[in-house]
């Protein structure tokens, strides 16, 4: 039977990514919430729309620069994580959500987006 791939620094580093991640989409989510309650809403009405354009463009503009330029290059290997390091990255971004979640139910979101 083969021993399991230790846990390394760069899925520590992935982890903590996507606990990052998860506390702040929680904390925009919540601060856009309460934007729609203020005389601002439009704001909060049009900057999705704006996020999904600029998305749409990112994709468009990729697939027409892969397109016109095809690179040969090979994709990089998947990291193959076991164990505790697959562990800790699968529940990293649901850790995240759930702090998020605690940190907009206390009223900390102004002073947790202040910090970043």
């Amino acid at each position: 039977m083969r021993e399991p791939r230790r846990t390394q620094m760069g899925d520590w580093i992935k982890t903590i990514i996507n606990v990052v991640f998860g506390v702040l989409v929680v904390l925009v989510a919540d601060g856009s919430a309460r934007l729609v309650t203020t005389e601002f809403w439009p704001l909060a009405v049009v900057m999705p729309v704006l996020v999904a354009g600029l998305v749409l463009f990112e994709k468009v503009f990729n697939g027409l620069i892969d397109w016109e330029f095809p690179s040969e290059v090979q994709p990089a290997r998947k990291s193959k994580a076991q164990g505790f390091a697959r562990f800790a990255r699968l529940l990293s971004l649901p850790v995240g959500i759930a702090i998020g979640l605690i940190l907009a139910l206390f009223g900390l979101t102004d002073a947790t987006l202040a910090m970043v």
